[in-house]
Order: C-alpha cells, then structure tokens, then sequence
C-alpha cells in the first residue's frame, strides 16, 4: 500500500522537530503539534465520483477541496525540495535544517506545511471510507439481486417440472384412453361383423375381422 504524503514526508527525513541553528542555519521554533493537527479538520465526503483505480490523488484531493497552501509551499512543494540536487547530496540532519531555513527565508511556518499533509491525510482517510462502504453497499445489491434471481431459477424450474409432469401424465393418459378406444372398437367392429354373417357369407362381409377373430361359421 502506497504511503500517504505526511508519512512519505516523514520518511524523507523532515522530521517535525526544530532546527538546532548549527551551521550557521536559522533556527525555527518547534510547532505546537497539538495545534497544527487540530487545525486541519476532516474533509466531509458522503460520495466520490473518483474511481478506485485513480491514476494519481489530484482528482482524491480536488473533490475533497484540499489546496496547497496560498503561499504554494505545501507538502508537495516541500517533497520536491527534498528531491533537488541542492537538498537532494545533505545527510538526512542537514537536509532538515536547510529546508527549516529555505522556509524560514520565504516566511513559511512548517506548521503549514504539516497542515497540508494532514489534510491531505485525511482526504485520502475519507475517500478510502467513502469506497469502502460503495463496495458494501454494492456488495449487498448484488447479493440482494443474486438472491432474487436464484429465486426466480427457483420458481421457473419448480413450474417447468410440475408442467413437463403434466405433459407427461397428458401423454400416457392419452395413449391408455387411445388404447382402450381401439379395445372397444375391435368389440364393436366384431359385434357388427357377427351381425351382418348372418346375412352374407364370411368371405363377403364387409367388416374384416380382427386380429385373431376366427371366421364366422354358416
């Protein structure tokens, strides 16, 4: 996880202490650190419309309002100081009392500097909050829908099988009812038969025999 902009500050060896005004370098009064963490309030999020996979925190910071400081010298700026060669060759001490002093000349409090990092802190604390609960809250539609679905499944397979039960219970009745129709037909065709032999000799009846009838006798 990528560190947030006070702690990669930090990091970098601009500790939030004082300079000692050796080297012939301005000394800066120790911030109240109470006071400059007090001072950069949350940022109020409820929504973000800053995608998860945000190539970089501009857009993170510009939705939760958060500026550089007017005078320009924020957490950024300072970061890049950090980086020039000018700071960049200073042992870790030095390089935060030249940066106290390259403050200190601009008439820039590191108070300031802190403040931004916090606030920066706190947008980013803010928007992680905001997509941890669009994550649950779609977490908890999909489930809702999955659920809703696989009811529906439910509900469709339970009537396709009561339905395909039907047809099948419609099939076989079917051919039992054909099959006793063609019982009773045989008996009539048989009893017509019987009836007209009296009348016409066997091989002239008009109504054959069925299967396994034995020809009327004269």
């Amino acid at each position: 996880m990528a560190m947030s902009p006070i702690k990669e500050l930090i990091s970098k060896g601009v500790r939030l202490i004082g300079a000692t005004g050796d080297a012939g370098l301005p000394t800066q009064a120790e911030p109240d650190m109470t006071d400059a963490f007090a001072a950069a309030s949350r940022p109020a999020l409820t929504r973000s419309t800053v995608p998860l996979d945000v190539p970089d925190w501009t857009g993170v910071y510009r939705e939760a309002a958060v500026h550089p400081p007017p005078h320009g010298y924020g957490v950024d700026r300072v970061g890049e100081m950090l980086e020039t060669k000018r700071f960049g060759s200073l042992d870790r001490d030095t390089k935060r009392k030249a940066i106290l002093a390259a403050l200190d000349a601009a008439s820039v409090s590191i108070r300031d500097v802190i403040q931004d990092a916090v606030l920066r802190d706190e947008a980013l604390e803010a928007f992680e909050s905001v997509k941890q609960r669009e994550v649950e809250e779609l977490r908890v539609r999909t489930e809702g829908r999955i659920q809703t679905i696989q009811q529906e499944l439910e509900t469709v397979l339970r009537d396709s099988n009561a339905e395909l039960e039907r047809l099948k219970r419609g099939t076989e009745e079917s051919a039992r009812s054909f099959a006793q129709f063609q019982e009773r037909k045989r008996g009539e065709e048989s009893r017509l038969r019987q009836l007209l032999g009296h009348f016409v000799r066997d091989e002239e009846n008009p109504i054959p025999a069925g299967p396994g009838e034995a020809p009327a006798r004269g």
